[in-house]
Formats: C-alpha cells, sequence, structure tokens
C-alpha cells in the first residue's frame, strides 16, 4: 500500500500519511497481571540458552526494533535500519531468518507475478542488513507468513496474497480473495492451511481459508463491525482476529474457535491493533498496536486464553507498533 493511499480507520497507511491523528483517543487504563505467571523461570546455573526475541517496528520510525522478549519493557537491544522503507509485517521462519516488507514503492500498479520497486527484505538472525529480498509480485506488502515447509506468503494489499515456494525468489502463485476488498493480514495453522484477512474500504471485511497449495479459499462467513487485521492460530486452532474500530472506540482481538463465525472470546484494551503473535508454548499473545501514529502505541503482552494485560512495551519502534514476531526458534 504506499501508505499513502490505503486508508484504515484512523491511519492512512499509504504514503505513509500517519499525520495529523488527532481524532484518535488515548488507551483506557488496564489492569495488569503478572509475567511471572506465564514466564518460566529459569534455575540458578541452568546452561546458557539462545535468547527469546521479540521484532517490532511500524513506519512511523523506519525501524525494526529487536528485543529480549523475556523482558518487560526493554529497550532494543538491536535496531535493523538497512533495508528497510516503511517497514509493516514481521515474519520469523523455522531456521531464524527475518522477513519484513517495505511498503513505500513506486505508484506504478504491478501485476500479481510482476515486479515493481517494493520489496520483502530477508535477514539472519542477529544481522541487520539483508542477504535477499522478495521483489517480483511485490506490491504494497503488508503481512508476510512462511510455512514449516518454507513456504512464503506476501500479502499485498494492493494486489493480492503471493506464494513464493521454498528457496525461491519468483512467486507460482497467487491466492484469489474477494472483490473490492483488500489482503491486509495472513497467517497458517499446524496443517498449513492459509488465513487471509481482506479489508473494505468501508469498514468491515472477511477472513478466507485456502487448503495447502490451492490458490481459491472459502469465506469464513465471519462479519465484522470493524476492520479485522492481524491473525493468528492457537495451539487449539482457535483463530485470533485483530479488529480495529478506531479512531471510534471498541477494538479487540477475537477468538474464534474452528468452524465458528461468533467469537468465545473478545480481548480488550487495545486501541488500533495490526498485527498478532504468540509466544512459545502459546502462553502469551503479542499485539502490535499502532496507537494513534503519535507514539501512544505499543506491543501489548496478554496471558494466554485468560486476555489479562500483562504489559506494554513502549521503548523504541515498539510504540508504534505495525509489524510483529516472535523468534520462537531459539534454543
Amino acid at each position: 500500500m504506499n501508505l499513502r493511499r490505503l486508508s484504515i480507520p484512523c491511519i492512512s497507511l499509504t504514503g505513509i500519511a500517519l499525520t495529523s491523528l488527532t481524532a484518535c483517543a488515548s488507551h483506557a487504563a488496564s489492569t495488569l497481571g503478572s509475567l511471572d505467571a506465564v514466564l518460566p523461570s529459569v534455575p540458578a546455573g541452568a546452561p546458557a540458552k539462545r535468547q527469546l526475541l521479540l521484532y517490532a517496528g511500524g513506519p512511523n520510525q523506519n525501524v525494526v526494533g529487536v528485543y529480549p522478549a523475556r523482558s518487560y519493557n526493554p529497550p532494543p537491544q538491536l535496531e535493523i535500519r538497512s533495508g528497510l522503507n516503511v517497514p509493516t509485517g514481521i515474519a520469523v521462519d523455522a531456521s531464524g531468518n527475518v522477513y519484513v516488507c517495505n511498503n513505500a514503492g513506486t505508484d506504478a500498479p504491478v501485476e500479481p507475478m510482476g515486479k515493481g520497486t517494493w520489496t520483502v527484505s530477508v535477514y539472519h538472525r542477529g544481522q541487520t542488513t539483508p542477504f535477499e529480498s522478495y521483489t517480483t509480485g511485490v506490491w504494497n506488502p503488508v503481512d508476510v507468513a512462511v510455512a514449516s515447509d518454507g513456504t512464503v506468503y506476501i500479502a499485498n494489499y494492493s494486489s493480492a496474497v503471493t506464494v513464493y515456494p521454498a528457496g525461491s525468489l519468483q512467486p507460482s502463485m497467487s491466492l484469489a480473495g474477494p472483490s473490492g476488498e483488500s489482503p491486509l493480514g495472513v497467517a497458517l495453522d499446524g496443517s498449513r492451511n492459509v488465513y487471509v484477512s481482506y479489508v473494505n474500504p468501508s469498514r468491515g471485511g472477511s477472513i478466507y481459508k485456502y487448503a495447502p497449495g490451492q490458490s481459491s479459499g472459502s469465506d469464513l462467513g465471519i462479519a465484522f463491525s470493524g476492520s479485522p487485521h492481524g491473525l493468528a492460530i492457537d495451539r487449539g486452532g482457535n483463530l485470533l482476529v485483530a479488529v480495529s474500530t478506531a479512531p471510534s472506540p471498541g477494538s479487540s482481538i477475537e477468538v474464534f474457535p474452528p468452524g465458528k463465525t461468533h467469537p468465545k472470546k473478545t480481548i480488550t484494551g487495545v486501541f488500533q491493533p495490526f498485527m498478532l503473535a504468540f509466544g512459545r508454548g502459546g502462553r502469551q499473545l503479542f499485539a502490535a498496536d499502532f496507537g494513534s501514529g503519535n507514539g501512544d502505541g505499543g506491543v501489548f503482552r496478554f496471558a494466554y486464553p485468560a486476555g489479562t494485560l500483562l504489559g506494554k512495551d513502549t521503548q523504541g519502534p515498539a510504540s508504534s507498533a505495525y509489524g510483529i514476531a516472535l523468534d520462537v526458534t531459539s534454543k
């Protein structure tokens, strides 16, 4: 989306015209739970383990911060700046490689399999310079997901979700979506089924499910009063959807059991949530909340499935996070 042209409630994500957002209200205060309840303790003298990492960033600061995920509201221990141009969605694959969508590019339309000037940059764990980039089939990328077999899915707001076989920078197909709606979030379940959120310019949207290797999907039939943004699938196969009503109050994270069109749980406390991610074990849910775009957002941490707010990370680019991912592969 050249973030100037994508009109998502409260922010115009294309250009990125994320200014003049005085209509956005501040977040409501919530009671905090305890991080100790969901983060396992480390016995004294235990062998050192590779650090669990949290990646968070957004278009306002043009930076992706790398944070120790087990600490509450830490400063970034590393910042990725090279290869970024209005970062949005983030993903981490099974090898710990980090994928970042860059939402700025030329205005010329690009066919689903064509090549433009937008990119999705890929970094080795611990590195701040990309070692490769996706360009073919990339146009206004807003989210990215990587399957367990290495297949890459890139959601292009102005086009479609393009699919890349493992190890290839060339797309093999694109996913057909509903007419008049644009893809925004993409997630995969344990069987490699693909879920895509589509937003309607006026408000609302839909969720489609695609079987592995299929370009046509089925509408799950879920109706939204707000805009469905980021998606996540929990260990029980429940679908989580970040639903934004910003600048009006009422945004939430809704949890849908498999095959159901009404949520069994609604998690509140967010203002303008975009992407979602689970920590290792699925006991902690992270939500990137862009806020009003003026640095009043953050990365919300919830105990899951309880939905209790544990804390909010606000240092560095986390303060206006759009994309988020955890490296749960580190040992």
